[in-house]
């Protein structure tokens, strides 16, 4: 699952980006162009909570058109301290 490396510039650590491809459970935008929270269920039922920090790809009004009509998306995202941060979302 593991796609690439981001060198977290704060520190000697590494930050694994990982995606997951799933359904739009819950979008909650922060303003027209990025969300603040994004609910997703994996392919495999379980659930995911993103959250951004800043533009990923996809506005808000695009993510619940994803939701809408049942298609998916791929998130690709980082684990930082417990906390899912969405980078790129992708079709």
């Amino acid at each position: 699952m593991t796609v690439g490396c981001i060198p977290n510039k704060s520190s000697n650590e590494t930050s694994l980006t990982q995606e997951i491809r799933g359904h739009v459970v819950k979008v909650v935008p922060r303003n027209i162009s990025e969300f603040e929270t994004l609910h997703i269920k994996s392919e495999t039922q379980k659930y995911y909570e993103f959250t951004s920090q800043g533009y990923t790809g996809f506005t808000p009004s695009h993510i619940k058109e994803h939701q809408l009509f049942g298609q998916t998306l791929l998130v690709k995202y980082v684990n930082k301290n417990g906390n899912l941060i969405a980078i790129a979302l992708e079709d």
